[in-house]
């Protein structure tokens, strides 16, 4: 690989060439460049303005060609393309990503991974809390954390959300969040839904002494997003979610660069398959990853290893590794493991990733028992304390009640 000058963000490529006998793997390399870059293929005076502007040229740096036609290309994008002043990820994503997906140069496409200098990840603004942030609010400093996602995912009233709240806050979840779908509505409106959460809240809280977040989807008018999170909060909710892909990553940026939003923000991935689900064509998710990171998600995505929507367990540990690890200025975002989710394969998700810093987000598989959001807690608190303790499955069941209730009825994994 090339070693670089100038400071750029480097970008990782999965090229299929539509015709390798026309178009070798590094001619579709260069014609990506290109196209992504100055934009010179075609023009009359090419040479005159590349070597006018050959400091901005976007270059093509490394190669690997896996079989023929087919091969990982790295680009390097200058930043002198960038002004760091009101750079965000719209910038990035038009730069490194932008037209290249329908390039009549490539029959298939994935932007695989994408590294950014030093100085660029130092102009966003990252998680306000973090992980640490987090477990301090939740008053949980080691344990994996426990969330729960709203059922049915619409069509509920304020006041049964505000049941389900306080059920599952006294069975011990640490955050309750809205289903995607599920923002203000005709038969749940938004003013009216966050009086009656914060009263479960403080209900919670002065029983247990504990502070349960809540989420709320907060999906609506970008002209207003900021003076409708203020509301929420002067309510006295918790937590904001975000769906960064159909609201976009400015709209969590937003919240997080705001001194008047001193919540936890949680960003859900909702729509992300359309792009990230192919093998060779679109964006993966660890590209994602790191921009809602970068965004300021103090809780995102990274999927789950046993579940409905399993993924490899190699890239579910690089996407972890992506969210964590020491990044500059960046603190951590709180890793959330959702999709398929339920007591029964608590422990095996726990044994393979071997981390305790996680958020496992429940739906379906909370309501087990005749819809009883409270056994469905204490199935999921009681399956993280045997898994935490190792404890085998069958002395764990003898122990937890709800536990054994939960793998008599869902299975163990």
């Amino acid at each position: 690989m090339r070693i670089l000058v100038k400071e750029s963000i480097i970008a990782t490529y999965l090229i299929i060439s539509p015709d390798p006998d026309k178009l070798p793997l590094d001619k579709c390399a260069d014609a990506l460049a290109d196209e992504q870059g100055l934009g010179l293929r075609g023009l009359p005076n090419r040479e005159e303005y590349y070597n006018a502007l050959k400091d901005y040229v976007v270059e093509v740096i490394d190669i690997i060609e896996v079989k023929r036609g087919v091969g990982i290309v790295k680009l390097a994008f200058p930043t002198d393309h960038l002004d760091y002043e009101i750079v965000d990820i719209p910038n990035i994503l038009n730069l490194i990503a932008g037209d290249a997906f329908g390039s009549r140069y490539v029959k298939k496409l994935k932007l695989i991974d994408v590294d950014f200098p030093e100085s660029l990840i130092k102009s966003f603004p990252g998680p306000k809390f973090g992980i640490e942030g987090i477990r301090k609010i939740v008053g949980e400093k080691k344990l994996p954390l426990i969330g729960v996602i709203i059922k049915p995912s619409l069509g509920l009233k304020p006041e049964k959300v505000a049941e389900i709240v306080y059920k599952a806050g006294i069975a011990g979840a640490h955050i309750i969040k809205d289903d995607e779908k599920y923002s203000s509505t005709k038969y749940s409106r938004f003013s009216r839904k966050m009086k009656v959460i914060s009263k479960s809240l403080r209900k919670v809280e002065e029983e247990t002494g504990r502070e349960v977040l809540y989420a709320i989807n907060i999906t609506g008018k970008l002209s207003n997003l900021v003076e409708r999170a203020k509301k929420a909060i002067q309510c006295g909710l918790n937590a904001l979610m975000v769906p960064i892909i159909t609201m976009g990553f400015g709209a969590l940026r937003m919240l997080a660069e705001s001194d008047e939003i001193n919540v936890p923000l949680y960003a859900h991935r909702t729509m992300h398959a359309s792009f990230t689900r192919d093998q060779y064509h679109g964006i993966t998710m660890r590209v994602i990853n790191k921009l809602t990171r970068l965004a300021g998600a103090d809780f995102q995505h990274i999927g789950a290893m046993i579940g409905s929507h399993k993924e490899p367990i190699p890239e579910i540990k690089i996407r972890y590794r992506y969210v964590t690890q020491p990044w500059y200025n960046i603190k951590p975002s709180m890793p959330v493991l959702s999709a398929g989710i339920h007591p029964g394969n608590i422990e095996a998700n726990m044994r393979l990733l071997k981390e305790n810093d996680v958020l496992f987000m429940v739906g379906r598989g909370v309501y087990f028992y005749k819809g009883d959001v409270e056994i469905g807690v204490k199935a999921l608190v009681q399956a993280v304390i045997a898994a935490y303790e190792n404890k085998p499955i069958e002395e764990a069941m003898n122990k937890f009640k709800e536990l054994k209730k939960a793998i008599e009825i869902l299975g163990y994994y």
